[in-house]
């Protein structure tokens, strides 16, 4: 139970120190897109994602802010601080985890014996997380009867975000093809905004393909393995399409429909009939396994009334058609179109493609 209490005063905490720490920014520093104008073509090679390491190396690089926070959840004067860094790119890490050392906090708590905690973030151009970590203590009485922050308690661990922005100037969305042990392949979906990727650590290095879409039809993929662009083949071919199981036809004498039954299941054509002159038609229906149809229904292209039936002897009717365009189909009382079928791969499907 205590250490459930514990957790749930973590995590309030934590969101304290985000809200502070985004006000604090925003008060004090330009949080304006740093990419204006016009988007830049997309880059030629992803070596961040190759690796968690990789990922560090590129986030540190990023560093522009550092934040820290102090107290508990009976804080009544917070302590938190957020510090700019004059350039960023720094090579150095040092001089900004300095930043974090060398000032103090102040706050207030209503109960001194609850649990308290630090935390650090870095932090961006823009305000995205990089880095952070949090420690837990409780404070002490000294010699004197006051209660103090113990010796070793302040220092903070900080860990790589569970997502790093990764700055990609133009891209509208991106999303990673990963490959697991067996071959199977699932599409992650990645968060953009603010010209960033929102790149999940736990993707670095693994067996897939990053693709990224640009400005206009710009459209690149990345071994996610090397970083390096990966090749794509261009082609050019225009499909031929066709609704399977219509049969268009125009002014016929007769309709005779002979579909190909198996067991009862076949295929039972749409007939599409365009008339340039009204005439009586003559329809007659029987399958390959001698089943004769028992009527045929004609409807009107384009209007809203229902379609006529019109009732067969031996599988054959007469039936008046005018000037206009007919969609006509036959029924069998025991014979069926077969079930239709989608790829696997049909975005209806779910998730996870094989």
């Amino acid at each position: 139970m205590k250490k459930t209490i514990r957790l749930m005063m973590a995590m309030l905490v934590m969101l304290v120190m985000m809200v502070v720490g985004y006000n604090v920014m925003a008060a004090g520093y330009p949080v304006d897109n740093p990419y204006p104008g016009t988007p830049q073509d997309l880059p030629s090679n992803m070596w961040m994602v190759t690796s968690t390491k990789a990922l560090e190396s590129y986030a540190k690089q990023q560093v522009c802010f550092a934040n820290s926070y102090g107290g508990s959840a009976g804080t009544i004067l917070p302590g938190g601080k957020t510090w700019a860094e004059v350039a960023t790119n720094h090579p150095d890490i040092r001089v900004i985890q300095q930043l974090l050392s060398n000032e103090e906090l102040s706050f207030r708590v209503l109960d001194p014996e609850a649990d308290q905690f630090f935390y650090a973030q870095l932090r961006d151009q823009i305000g995205y997380g990089l880095f952070w970590g949090w420690t837990q203590y409780k404070l002490a009485r000294d010699k004197y009867g006051n209660w103090q922050v113990p010796n070793g308690a302040t220092t903070v661990e900080m860990s790589l975000a569970d997502q790093v922005p990764i700055c990609v100037p133009g891209v509208q969305y991106a999303y990673v093809i990963a490959t697991n042990e067996y071959g199977q392949r699932q599409y992650v979906g990645l968060p953009v905004g603010n010209q960033r990727i929102m790149y999940y650590t736990s993707l670095a290095g693994m067996k897939g393909q990053l693709i990224v879409a640009g400005a206009g039809v710009q459209r690149k993929a990345y071994d996610i393995g090397t970083g390096d662009e990966i090749p794509s083949t261009p082609i050019d071919q225009a499909v031929q399409a066709a609704i399977k199981g219509i049969i268009c036809l125009d002014t016929p004498a007769e309709i005779r429909s002979n579909p190909e039954s198996k067991n009862g299941k076949g295929l039972n054509p749409l007939y599409q009939v365009r008339m340039t002159s009204p005439s009586w038609t003559e329809m007659s229906g029987k399958t390959t396994e001698g089943e004769y149809a028992t009527g045929v229904y004609v409807r009107k292209v384009g209007s809203w009334d229902e379609p006529v039936f019109y009732p067969c002897v031996r599988g054959t009717a007469f039936v008046p058609l005018g000037f206009d365009v007919y969609d006509i189909w036959f029924v069998y009382p025991n014979f069926g179109n077969d079930e239709p079928s989608l790829p696997p791969w049909w975005y209806g499907g779910g998730g996870e493609m094989g």
